[in-house]
């Protein structure tokens, strides 16, 4: 099991940068962090090729691609507009990001750091034949740190927080609309190096959103999470863990929600 990732935000957030082969009408799902898929149209057979090209404005370092909820079976990934440039990936999953066979619905890639100045997914094949080419949502980012050690079950205390409406009826039930699930996290850690302090004190000070990534890696993609979040409330890692605060480390918890989608 791998530990917490820390990431920048997604570059992918503006159908502007997005030109797609097919699905023109879905393509802000690639980013929208809704159940709703992009899919194409007219394209459900494996001889059908799709390309989904993001432009950027200018370089971005880049080195985690992550695909949610898609049904690509046959597909690669390369960058700089040069179909030759496949990213080599280090995660679990493959050695380059071309597959003939791919089983898994959510990939969580890594590879090391590349400039660049747009990224190509072109897929021809489906895990299952005859199906428009889907993706829940496709994130391009940056790795901020990952965590020393990840927290232990009972300070891990994490929920989806539902907001809703109920009203009671005049035969007594209850009808109840929901708005929407979000991302809530309290993270306790312990012993922290100076170092991981300071990773903390960085993302807390930047009073920017952030990507929390829970266990991102395994032999695949263990729970498939991935949130974008605000720190909210104060900053505590200048807690010893210790009275020897020198060998013993710093405690703190991080309070993380969900950004609106």
């Amino acid at each position: 099991m791998s530990n917490f990732e820390i990431l920048d935000k997604s570059y992918l957030n503006t159908t502007t940068l997005i030109a797609v082969s097919s699905g023109t009408d879905t393509m802000s799902y690639l980013f929208d962090r809704t159940s709703k898929q992009y899919q194409s149209s007219g394209h459900n057979t494996n001889t059908s090729a799709v390309t989904i090209g993001i432009e950027f404005l200018s370089a971005k370092n880049i080195d985690r691609i992550i695909l949610q909820d898609h049904n690509l079976k046959n597909f690669n990934i390369y960058y700089n507009s040069n179909s030759a440039n496949l990213f080599s990936i280090t995660s679990a999953e493959t050695g380059t990001a071309s597959w003939t066979g791919n089983s898994d619905t959510a990939l969580y890639l890594k590879f090391a750091t590349v400039a660049a100045t747009s990224v190509f997914i072109v897929a021809t094949g489906t895990m299952a034949g005859g199906d428009e080419k889907k993706i829940g949502e496709l994130w391009v980012c940056s790795h901020k740190f990952s965590f020393e050690d990840n927290p232990s079950s009972s300070d891990y205390k994490t929920k989806l927080d539902r907001r809703k409406s109920s009203h009671e009826m005049a035969d007594g039930g209850t009808s109840v609309y929901v708005f929407g699930d979000s991302y809530q996290s309290k993270i306790k850690l312990k012993h922290q190096s100076d170092d991981m302090r300071d990773n903390f004190k960085d993302i807390y000070d930047d009073k920017k959103s952030i990507i929390v990534v829970p266990y991102p890696t395994g032999t695949s993609w263990e729970g498939n999470e991935i949130y974008e979040v605000n720190w909210d409330g104060d900053f505590e890692f200048k807690q010893p863990s210790g009275n020897d605060y020198e060998s013993v480390g710093w405690s703190g918890t991080l309070n993380l929600k969900e950004t609106p989608k």
